[in-house]
C-alpha cells in the first residue's frame, strides 16, 4: 500500500492506527536495509579502495625509492664528473703558466743574446777600427823606412 493512500485512509478513520504503524515499520525496515545495504557497499568500496590506495602507495614507495636511488647516483655520477673537471682546469692551468714561464724566459734569453750580439758587433767594429788603424801605421811605417836613407844607401844596409 502507498504510504499517502494509507495517510488518507488513517485521517478518513478507514485505517487502523496500528496498521499504519506496522506498514510505517514496514517503510522503515525497508530503508533501514536499502541504508545498510548501501552501507555495506560504501565499506565494500571503502575498503577495495583502501587496498587499491595502500598497493599505490607501496607502488609509489618503490618507485620513490628507486627513483631517489637513481638521482643519488646520478648525484654521486655527476660529483665525480666535476671533480674530474676540475682536475683537467687545474692540470691546464698549471701547464699554462708554465708555457708562460718558459714563454718569458726564452724571451728574455732573446733578449740576453741580442744584447750581447750586439755588444759583440760594437767591439768588433772598434777592433776593425784599431786594426785598421794599426795596419795604416804599419803601412805608414813601412813607406817610412823603404824612403828612409838608409835603406836606400846600399853602403849603410
Amino acid at each position: 500500500a502507498d504510504p499517502l493512500s494509507l495517510s488518507f485512509a488513517f485521517a478518513a478513520g478507514a485505517a487502523f492506527p496500528s496498521a499504519v504503524a506496522v506498514q510505517k515499520q514496514k517503510e522503515l525496515d525497508a530503508a533501514r536495509a536499502e541504508f545498510e545495504e548501501q552501507i555495506a557497499q560504501l565499506e565494500t568500496s571503502i575498503k577495495t579502495s583502501d587496498k587499491q590506495l595502500g598497493e599505490l602507495l607501496v607502488i609509489n614507495s618503490r618507485q620513490a625509492r628507486q627513483k631517489k636511488d637513481e638521482f643519488v647516483e646520478l648525484q654521486r655520477s655527476y660529483n665525480i664528473q666535476l671533480e674530474r673537471l676540475k682536475e683537467m682546469v687545474g692540470e691546464f692551468s698549471d701547464k699554462y703558466e708554465l708555457q708562460q714561464n718558459e714563454c718569458r724566459m726564452m724571451e728574455r734569453a732573446m733578449k740576453t743574446m741580442e744584447r750581447e750580439n750586439l755588444q759583440y758587433k760594437e767591439r768588433g767594429a772598434v777592433l776593425m777600427s784599431q786594426l785598421e788603424e794599426s795596419q795604416s801605421k804599419l803601412q805608414q811605417a813601412m813607406d817610412d823606412i823603404a824612403n828612409s836613407p838608409f835603406e836606400k844607401n846600399p853602403i849603410l844596409r
